[in-house]
């Protein structure tokens, strides 16, 4: 019924062959590896060969699916997330290992990744006549179909709430070495939401309060700085805090570690910025070792006190070891996105 590629990029045609040759329909592509860092040649293949064997899929570069209903998570997300009613289509997969941390009830979770197969105009028309779907949250980078969306999106009779990074400038090349979608004005998009009465969020937090009808708790820090570095391995998480920044009008340089970043990683990447001031984000997926994370950025902390550090461990379940022993070393954290004064 499904295949699930997530092997290295240069294999991924032919492997789509082999599935094609076995009539497999549907497939989900988790490989990374392509237009997202200019590897624009290697997606045509993919697309051609999808088409020859009528294949629907999902990626490349994508975090998989989740559905709960059926008990059936391809994810590398930490946790698996109760039934609930509230969908989730997002360019970052990454932003899912954050929210399905969370104490909240899921329906759907789509990752779209690269969206050169399935985009937000079909998972939204599928997730409109789904049973167990009652609110849906779309995280945007970019829309590459307006017209299909703008349709299916006036058909759908259930809220929809949407969060677009990009707003700044900043932002938006942050979008573009994440899934390599160049966002077009967010002026454009706001025009878009109102036609269709999809309602516009600042932040993932508000999407979810107003999904769920839980208050998301965001404990309010002070960043009194003129520039920072981001480290993050959730490049949508790094895209939405480069666009809340900016427009605090703090300059900022984002470092992607990508998804599979360690505390190792993470250690290598803090020696390089031993004078910065840091914003440091991590999500806990599969292969990240949080708790370890943490102890590297308070022994960093230590041996550079000039730094200014804000740490933001997104999450709940998952990151309140880590969040602790942060508290204990005085270091400034939360585990949300929405937390600038």
């Amino acid at each position: 019924d499904l295949a699930i590629i997530a092997i290295p990029a240069k294999f991924v045609p032919k492997v789509l062959e082999q599935c094609g040759k076995k009539k497999i329909k549907s497939v989900i592509i988790i490989t990374a590896g392509f237009s997202e860092i200019g590897n624009v040649e290697l997606e045509k293949k993919i697309l051609t060969i999808t088409k020859k064997y009528n294949i629907k899929f999902i990626g490349p570069n994508c975090f998989g699916i989740s559905n709960p209903y059926i008990k059936l998570d391809t994810t590398f997300s930490n946790q698996q997330p109760k039934k609930g009613n509230i969908s989730f289509i997002s360019q970052s997969g990454a932003l899912w290992s954050y929210i399905s941390d969370l104490d909240i009830g899921y329906s759907k979770f789509v990752s779209l990744g690269n969206p050169i197969g399935l985009g937000f105009a079909d998972v939204l028309d599928y997730l409109r006549k789904d049973r167990n779907t009652k609110s849906i949250i779309l995280y945007i980078e970019k829309i590459s179909n307006g017209k299909k969306f703008i349709e299916i999106a006036k058909k759908c009779k259930k809220p929809i709430y949407a969060i677009k990074s990009g707003k700044t400038l900043s932002g938006s090349k942050a979008a573009i070495s994440h899934t390599g979608s160049l966002a077009t004005n967010y002026e454009i998009y706001k025009g878009m939401f109102k036609q269709t009465n999809i309602i516009l969020c600042d932040s993932i937090e508000e999407a979810l309060q107003k999904a769920s009808k839980k208050k998301i708790k965001a404990k309010k820090l002070k960043i009194n700085i003129k520039k920072t570095t981001i480290i993050t391995n959730a490049g949508g998480a790094g895209a939405l805090a480069t666009d809340y920044l900016t427009e605090r009008g703090i300059k900022t340089k984002l470092i992607d570690l990508l998804g599979t970043a360690t505390s190792s990683d993470y250690k290598k990447e803090l020696n390089k910025h031993k004078n910065d001031n840091l914003l440091i984000i991590a999500t806990p997926q599969k292969m990240t070792d949080i708790d370890n994370i943490a102890y590297i950025i308070t022994n960093f902390k230590k041996q550079n006190s000039k730094s200014k550090i804000t740490v933001c461990l997104l999450g709940d379940k998952s990151v309140k070891n880590a969040t602790n022993y942060l508290k204990k070393n005085k270091i400034q954290v939360t585990n949300t996105l929405h937390f600038y004064n």
